[in-house]
């Protein structure tokens, strides 16, 4: 089976002491993976390096065999991500709360809003 993503000794510490310490770990092609744990344990900050939105400290991230730090086009060519979506964002009234999630799927319009 093919390796999709390795992760190596993967580090990245804040300063109030929380992050993620010495992470290594492979998923091959048809995995199915998933980080659980409360909060603060590290679960957003490993995908952030995963995709490239955080640098580690020490340690690499490789996506079908390229290094997200060092050829970060390559390795996010097939990746897709959404990571802390908010569910609502609180400045926003419902309608455009709603709108801006409809911009996600096809043939919605306000008319549909309205009716939600």
């Amino acid at each position: 089976m093919e390796k999709v993503i390795e992760i190596k000794d993967l580090t990245k510490l804040y300063g109030n002491g929380r992050g993620i310490q010495d992470i290594s770990l492979d998923i091959f092609q048809g995995d199915i993976f998933g980080f659980l744990g409360p909060n603060g344990a590290g679960k957003t900050t490993a995908m952030k390096i995963m995709t490239g939105l955080v640098r580690p400290d020490h340690g690499d991230v490789k996506i079908f065999g390229h290094s997200v730090t060092e050829e970060y086009e390559l390795a996010m060519e097939k990746v897709g991500c959404l990571i802390e979506i908010a569910e609502a964002y609180p400045y926003l009234s419902a309608f455009d709360n709603l709108k801006q999630l409809a911009r996600y799927y096809p043939d919605v319009d306000y008319k549909r809003i309205d009716e939600v």
